[in-house]
């Protein structure tokens, strides 16, 4: 019965990330380490997880187990996840990582999210063979063009919308990084002026706040560290009460011990004291993040939303509806040949995928650089200066012969 499963599920995503307010971090990791010792508990939870995906039914089920396996491999909650059981499980979710991608086509803001998360944590923490294959399967799934579109094209001021977006903003620059497949078909894609801003080291003037990593770890365990110590004044009070009271407690032993029973000041006493030397602090696992985005997808996407008419650089409303266009239809057309493949396992061509915009046909374009513009700007601008300048006047010079 799904609804049961739902609601059991639902419940271990309470013990592995409590919702309340002051909750105890050193609880939530010794539930963690109780629910992810079993590795037959977790293959059973995955081979639900399989099945409704492949099947396309329980979307409540996939729900909840994308929110277990965030909680446990996703930051910032994974910081509280044992480091032997968190390699564990990630091997085991990034052995099926074609499923993972099937989510991204989801109907559901939350799955798509959820699915994006436990992606996020594969590469990033990861080992380099599965990071590798994730970035693959990004291309031969089609994943790269649908996040890119989300990306590039996401205007909402729904924070559900906005999460997303950075999401696969974050998404696109992983598949990305260290990638030069993915590299070559964002050059078929976008035009060389526009990724340029990926090398530039400029500051981003409007800079997007981070809607994924919600809490800090650290400074919950501090402030439990913090109100679990006791005061110096408390201290050194209960030691000199101690002190009374082995001297009492050897003169009347039977009766002090009798009253402290019948009033219950030891067991007060402790509480309030909260004394517990055995007691240590909280430790968070280290995050890894074997592949960094180098690139500054900021700018890019900052740029990406402005006019631009340089000699190396075209970029308007047209441009970009022409753009929204090729990705969309491209996507539609991979959807419906998977439809009709059905069982086969279809693979998106990048290779041929390329973006001809032809709003600019008209326009004379030498290389990367469009005539009509080189020769109006200045000569002190900066994108005025031509790079690989004998490409340039060797491709003019065979231009104008033909």
């Amino acid at each position: 019965n799904n609804g049961v499963t739902h609601a059991a599920i639902d419940t271990l995503c309470a013990l592995m990330c409590p919702m309340h307010d002051d909750y105890d971090l050193r609880q939530e990791q010794l539930n963690k380490a109780s629910l992810l010792s079993s590795k037959k508990f977790l293959e059973n939870l995955l081979e639900k997880f399989i099945t409704n995906v492949d099947h396309g039914t329980g979307a409540l089920v996939i729900s909840s187990l994308l929110d277990f396996l965030t909680f446990a491999l996703c930051a910032p909650y994974s910081e509280t996840t044992d480091g032997q059981q968190f390699d564990m499980l990630l091997e085991m979710v990034a052995a099926n990582g074609r499923t993972l991608f099937k989510l991204f086509q989801h109907p559901s803001m939350a799955i798509v999210k959820g699915a994006g998360l436990v992606m996020k944590a594969i590469i990033e923490e990861g080992e380099k063979e599965i990071a590798t294959k994730m970035q693959e399967l990004a291309l031969s799934e089609g994943a790269l063009p649908r996040h890119l579109h989300t990306s590039l094209f996401t205007i909402s001021a729904d924070q559900r919308m906005l999460t997303n977006r950075q999401l696969s903003r974050h998404l696109v620059g992983l598949w990305t990084a260290e990638n030069p497949v993915a590299t070559n078909l964002l050059k078929r894609i976008l035009p060389t002026g526009l990724l340029a801003y990926l090398d530039s080291s400029d500051p981003v003037p409007e800079r997007d706040v981070d809607r994924m990593h919600i809490r800090d770890n650290l400074k919950i365990a501090s402030d439990q560290l913090n109100r679990n110590k006791v005061p110096e004044w408390q201290r050194i009070a209960g030691k000199a009460a101690k002190e009374v009271e082995k001297f009492a407690k050897e003169k009347a032993d039977l009766v002090l011990m009798h009253w402290r029973d019948k009033m219950g000041i030891a067991q007060k006493e402790q509480d309030r004291n909260n004394l517990n030397p055995n007691q240590k602090p909280v430790i968070l696992r280290k995050r890894r993040q074997r592949i960094k985005i180098e690139s500054n997808w900021e700018l890019f996407y900052y740029r990406f939303q402005l006019d631009h008419a340089r000699s190396n650089l075209i970029w308007n409303l047209k441009t970009r509806e022409e753009l929204r266009d090729a990705l969309e239809g491209e996507m539609r057309a991979f959807s419906v040949d998977r439809e009709l493949g059905n069982a086969t396992v279809i693979s998106w061509n990048h290779q041929e995928f390329e973006v001809k915009y032809e709003c600019l046909s008209d326009e004379i374009k030498i290389g990367d650089y469009y005539l009509r513009l080189l020769l109006e700007e200045d000569e002190n601008t900066e994108s005025s200066a031509i790079k690989r300048s004998y490409e340039f006047f060797n491709e003019l010079y065979h231009r104008f012969l033909l």
